[in-house]
């Protein structure tokens, strides 16, 4: 992978994308907003994750590289100038795409559009790229489970806008149980999609008299929050899991709690796997077919190819 710093006043901005990102290629990735000790790790982050975009590209076989943006920004710093500088520096030649991750929204690419024409982020669209990665993710869940899930107990870390969507389509799917995890108790119980007989997830700080009860109940963890969230200290509180998948960037922490997973035999779906749904509608964007098609057609196909990519890997091992 390669990287360029460009800096500004306030903040830095690296870009990161693979050696052979061309406009006949080009990079395809989110811009992430951070608050980093300095830019020398934050360059670390765009490389990691840009190499994961890779893995998803070349997963999803896009046609498209990875790339990855991440802007080391002061506290106070403007993010309209931000888009600015990345759509008149960053971005101009066509072999770069980006859209949206972790500090950006639906606001700031309407920004960075006004400054270049390479943005990737379903603007106009009724489709959701989070509704996506979700579909995407539960796609491989029933590629290793099949597509009755009524015998098993999930665990959804993070429950934002794509975990909130994976924890209802597990309870539309008649999961034994789903249990919630998240920094903000508030989002721990989400309803599910019936109006009729609404169903409610379990929350982990208050439907259960200790998080370690809540932990060995569940047969799999899906990782939806920040990186790393796969440690030794979750994998000693999941005594009973026998699956790992979920979108979450980079989720085992180290080489040592990978090693753990294998150790124990968990099925790891990892998430250059789980997480292509955004990346999928990127292509139908960048090839014309948005907004005509309908959101649910989306969805459909992106769930349809994410668990036939991933039963076609699982039949290799």
């Amino acid at each position: 992978m390669l990287s360029q710093i460009f800096e500004f006043d306030g903040y830095s901005v690296i870009s990161a994308t693979s050696k052979d990102c061309s406009r006949l290629r080009p990079g395809n990735g989110g811009i992430r907003i951070g608050q980093y000790q300095d830019n020398s790790v934050a360059e670390a982050e765009a490389l990691r994750l840009a190499s994961v975009m890779e893995l998803k590209h070349s997963f999803a076989r896009t046609g498209m590289s990875g790339a990855k943006v991440v802007v080391n920004a002061e506290p106070n710093a403007c993010k309209q100038d931000v888009m600015k500088s990345i759509g008149t520096e960053v971005l101009g030649d066509g072999s770069l795409y980006l859209g949206c991750d972790m500090g950006t929204d639906g606001d700031d690419m309407d920004t960075l559009m006004q400054h270049s024409k390479y943005v990737l982020a379903s603007r106009g669209s009724l489709v959701d790229p989070n509704w996506a990665t979700a579909e995407s993710t539960f796609g491989c869940i029933q590629a290793v489970l099949g597509d009755h899930l009524d015998g098993y107990t999930f665990l959804v870390e993070g429950v934002g806008k794509v975990g909130s969507h994976i924890a209802r389509l597990l309870m539309k799917y008649k999961a034994k149980e789903v249990i919630c995890k998240d920094v903000d108790e508030a989002r721990e119980h989400v309803r599910s999609f019936a109006d009729d007989a609404p169903r409610f997830t379990k929350s982990v700080s208050r439907d259960f008299e200790s998080t370690e009860a809540a932990m060995s109940a569940v047969d799999v963890f899906v990782p939806c929050a920040s990186c790393g969230t796969v440690n030794s200290v979750i994998l000693d509180a999941l005594k009973n899991c026998k699956v790992i998948a979920g979108p979450a960037n980079a989720a085992v922490a180290s080489i040592l709690d990978f090693k753990k997973v294998l150790d124990r035999d968990i099925t790891l779906i990892p998430d250059y796997m789980t997480g292509t749904g955004a990346i999928q509608v990127d292509v139908l964007e960048y090839a014309g077919f948005l907004p005509e098609v309908p959101p649910d057609v989306v969805y459909a196909w992106v769930r349809s190819q994410s668990k036939h990519r991933c039963a076609v890997v699982l039949e290799k091992f």
